[in-house]
């Protein structure tokens, strides 16, 4: 799924310190199978369960063609919400972006 910046909506996550090498081979691969450059940081504000707000990249695609997710692409967000303790609401908003 896709991130699609909004003053509306939140998004829960995982925030995780890896290199600037980690990040371009990770989205360098995104853009080989996807044929293009699509997903550009963005910064955030993340605000993490202790109180604690910290600075962020988040990367979203802005160009990208909407399209459903299938069902096998959303169970790997799922079940890792899940094990980490995402509020309900969020997990069912997640499941409603499988393919039908």
């Amino acid at each position: 799924m896709t991130l699609i910046p909004s003053d509306r909506r939140s998004v829960y996550g995982v925030t995780i310190t890896v290199s600037h090498e980690e990040l371009q081979r990770l989205y360098a691969d995104n853009s080989d199978l996807l044929g293009e450059v699509v997903y550009l940081p963005y910064a955030v504000l993340a605000h993490h369960p202790s109180g604690r707000t910290e600075p962020a990249l988040c990367y979203i695609a802005h160009d990208i063609e909407p399209s459903p997710a299938s069902p096998e692409y959303v169970a790997r967000i799922v079940e890792p919400a899940r094990s980490h303790g995402f509020p309900d609401w969020y997990i069912q908003r997640l499941e409603s972006f499988s393919a039908k």
